[in-house]
């Protein structure tokens, strides 16, 4: 059979694509707590708190995203990258979402006289900086994160069961 045919029959294509993504934010969250606290950021949310939800959010949204990414019928790298760019678009918008969240739960003296309406201010603006300052980067390298799950981890996990 060919690898290509085999990559179409993977019986647990949402499973890999999910550890392979929260893999992938484990080290990305990381690496980003590690150059803001080099610059002298202050730590909003606590670092266990951050890596748990990187990895609920990217293992999530990495096992929604999987089949489309992993099990293309015609192995093309701008169909795995377009896929990719957009999993890491909503899984952004997701991901701060909870990051307000834990905010207001870890320092709820900073919100405790704001409305609702002020809380989605807080998330927009949070966004949108998400979005300028890191979603650029992050749908780029998600992108290419995808075209080699499709294209070299799916072949080497089928030529491995052989």
């Amino acid at each position: 059979m060919d690898t290509r045919e085999q990559a179409t029959s993977l019986s647990n294509p949402r499973t890999i694509a999910a550890v392979y993504f929260a893999i992938l934010a484990v080290v990305a969250t990381l690496v980003i707590d590690l150059i803001l606290y080099e610059l002298g950021v202050v730590q909003i949310l606590p670092l266990a708190q951050g890596l748990l939800l990187s990895i609920l959010v990217a293992g999530f949204f990495g096992a929604l995203f999987g089949k489309k990414i992993a099990c293309s019928i015609s192995p093309s790298h701008w169909h795995s990258f377009i896929w990719g760019a957009l999993m890491a678009i909503v899984t952004l918008v997701f991901y701060m979402f909870g990051f307000i969240l834990l905010m207001y739960i870890n320092q709820p003296e900073k919100f405790s006289d704001t409305s609702v309406l002020h809380f989605m201010e807080s998330y927009l603006i949070s966004l949108a900086y998400a979005f300028f300052l890191a979603g650029i980067w992050l749908v780029i390298l998600t992108g290419i994160a995808a075209v080699y799950l499709r294209s070299k981890l799916i072949h080497y996990i089928t030529e491995g069961d052989q």
